[in-house]
């Protein structure tokens, strides 16, 4: 079954795989792996950098129509880079960020496949 959280995942990982592609396309790129080379022990599938940070950022923001201010603290601090270091990290942030949204919209369903709502 298709759950909104796989549906996120799968998403962040075709963004990352847009900034930085995989040779094994981004279905290679696990849930936990580290996105950043200095994140942890672990090696990087991608190697993400600062620059790779933003564009993920954005492409974020655009995909699942966060807005900026919620992205740019993510980009201007230590603890909010925290939350870009796997996919998993990063469903979690746009999960709770869709939990904590206003008036019931789902911030977390990709505009890709979002139905259009007719007045």
């Amino acid at each position: 079954m298709n759950t909104q959280a796989d549906s996120v995942r799968a998403t962040v990982k075709r963004i990352i795989d847009s900034i930085k592609p995989l040779k094994e396309g981004f279905t290679a790129l696990g849930d936990d792996d580290p996105l950043f080379g200095n994140a942890s022990d672990r090696p990087s599938p991608v190697e993400l950098d600062s620059l790779d940070a933003l564009d993920l950022t954005m492409c974020l923001g655009d995909e699942f129509g966060l807005d900026n201010d919620e992205f740019e603290r993510l980009i201007d601090s230590d603890e909010g880079l925290k939350s870009l270091r796997t996919v998993n990290d990063i469903t979690e942030l746009i999960l709770s960020l869709s939990r904590s949204g206003s008036e019931g919209t789902s911030i977390a369903a990709p505009i890709s496949e979002r139905k259009e709502v007719k007045a």
